[in-house]
């Protein structure tokens, strides 16, 4: 009879069990949880987008963001919760947190009896939308793009498509780092509608089971453009008139001209509207447009001419020629400068030339610029100083001779850097009888220099620099403008270090006949002043 009644029991207890789980009762413990896949974790301005899988048999999702405080590292730990029933979730309220803060999405999956049958953790880094704000052509086959820094920004990525759609394998891609915020894009078709966008890159730090770095892309920022088909054209020829190059342009817009290689025996000078046209020092030409010098409302089909310059035309000036200039105002001429000054000296060591006769002294150091003058220079400049007869009531004329290898940044930010420091120690100069005077950084070829010492040192960057010095010393320093006279008459280039020419062209260096024409131009000067 017991084992008759325990037996019903057993067997009532497994009917109920039965019951229960028909009626879509469970046990926690036993629920199969399953990892959620992420589609996509993206985000727009002020807002982040989830997408995900769906989990079989999930009746709601439940989304919980956690969010990361400023230093990316720990986790805050106040949430924000979301329910939802589809497999989606727009984020709204991310507000405008910096770029690089953390956001930790957790995604759960719950069927109908409130049972968690699935969860996943995503992670994004905020970042601020970025803006396009210049999108032009060239009227050939290129777009400029620029847009707006985001703030704390890593790098960018930017996109193209032609059409609307950004899909497939038409989709073109590039990256730039966190201070570039623009980027030429060739090799479109003309009269084809292309779309650009262009996204910010922000990495942030943060805390699962390890310390984890992480990146992500802003929200885009799209643009369309049609490239125009009429164009006007520029058709750039050799100096014997065959055709270099042609570069199709938007009529009425501007276009930047290229520097040209210095063809063997000769300089290039720059642009003229005759072919065949040499200058020299007997015979002095006012060119067209200069290396990277912007030719402005081209219409129709305009030809240039490389304009160039014969070295052996060039004079080879002898000591008396160098001698000529009455320099008895001074009691010392003292040139400062860098690797061209440091060239100088050399040459007219080399060749005889005995310029200490006319008290003519040398600093500099070869390969610097403001940062050594500043360091070093300016006490070996007082100590030569110092050492001028201080009973001799006549001046001392000190040329400065500075810049060229300052120019592979902005050019405006260094001559205002040159004009700070030299008019701040122009007083004490003055207080010590010289008259101060700053020649030009003098004329190069950017190609060249770019190949031999791969170095960037556009002609435009050496003109800026110039005009801004010029007008920024006046009053203070006599700004000697070899440049424009050199830009006139010819100059030739040559890496010789120790007062010979080695026949090499490097492009920044000149030889020794140009290095003679630009002392005997400064000495000039100053018996002149």
């Amino acid at each position: 009879m017991k084992h008759r009644v325990r037996h019903t029991f057993s067997l009532l207890f497994m009917l109920l069990c039965a019951i229960f789980m028909a009626s879509g009762f469970s046990v926690n413990a036993s629920a199969a949880t399953a990892r959620i896949q992420f589609t996509s974790v993206s985000q727009k301005t002020n807002c982040v987008m989830l997408r995900w899988k769906p989990v079989s048999g999930a009746y709601r999702y439940t989304i919980i963001r956690t969010d990361a405080k400023p230093n990316g590292a720990i986790f805050a730990s106040k949430a924000v919760q979301k329910s939802t029933t589809g497999t989606s979730f727009d984020d709204t309220n991310t507000g405008t947190s910096s770029c690089g803060n953390v956001y930790q999405y957790s995604v759960n999956a719950y069927n109908r009896s409130g049972n968690k049958i699935g969860y996943g953790t995503t992670f994004i880094v905020k970042v601020s939308s970025t803006p396009i704000t210049t999108c032009t052509s060239n009227g050939s086959d290129g777009v400029m793009l620029k847009w707006s820094k985001v703030d704390k920004a890593s790098g960018y990525r930017v996109q193209w498509v032609k059409g609307t759609v950004f899909s497939g394998s038409g989709m073109k891609v590039k990256y730039s780092g966190p201070n570039t915020l623009g980027t030429y894009i060739n090799g479109l078709e003309k009269g084809q509608v292309y779309s650009f966008r262009v996204q910010a890159k922000a990495t942030g730090t943060h805390k699962n089971n390890s310390y984890q770095t992480i990146s992500s892309y802003s929200a885009t920022c799209t643009k369309s453009f049609k490239i125009p088909e009429v164009t006007a054209k520029i058709v750039l020829h050799y100096n014997n008139g065959e055709v270099y190059r042609t570069i199709d342009v938007i009529p009425g817009s501007s276009y930047t001209l290229p520097c040209m290689s210095n063809p063997s025996g000769y300089t290039f000078m720059g642009w003229g509207r005759q072919k065949g046209m040499l200058m020299s020092q007997s015979r002095p030409l006012s060119l067209a447009y200069e290396a990277y010098a912007a030719m402005n409302n081209v219409k129709g089909t305009v030809h240039l001419y490389a304009v160039l310059m014969r070295r052996s035309d060039e004079p080879d000036l002898t000591d008396s020629q160098l001698s000529s200039p009455d320099l008895s105002a001074y009691k010392k001429v003292i040139f400062v400068g860098d690797s061209r000054t440091v060239r100088m000296e050399r040459t007219l060591t080399a060749q005889n030339i005995n310029y200490r006769k006319k008290n003519v002294a040398f600093i500099g150091k070869v390969g610097e610029g403001l940062v050594w003058f500043q360091n070093t220079g300016y006490q070996l400049l007082l100590n030569e100083i110092n050492r001028t007869n201080m009973n001799d009531p006549r001046p001392i004329a000190v040329v400065f001779s500075l810049g060229v290898n300052n120019l592979s940044v902005n050019p405006v930010t260094v001559s205002e850097q040159y004009i700070s420091y030299l008019r701040g120690i122009a007083p004490n100069l003055q207080e010590k009888n010289c008259r101060l005077f700053f020649m030009s950084v003098n004329p190069v070829n950017s190609i060249i220099i770019q190949k031999s010492l791969t170095l960037d040192r556009k002609e435009w960057r050496v003109r800026t620099f110039n005009g801004k010095v010029a007008s920024g010393l006046s009053g203070t320093y006599a700004f000697i403008n070899t440049y424009s006279w050199l830009m006139k008459t010819g100059y030739s280039t040559d890496n010789g270090s120790a007062g010979k020419d080695i026949g090499i062209d490097d492009g920044l260096h000149y030889t020794t006949r140009t290095y003679k024409r630009i002392y005997l131009k400064a000495l000039q000067y100053l018996a002149l002043s």
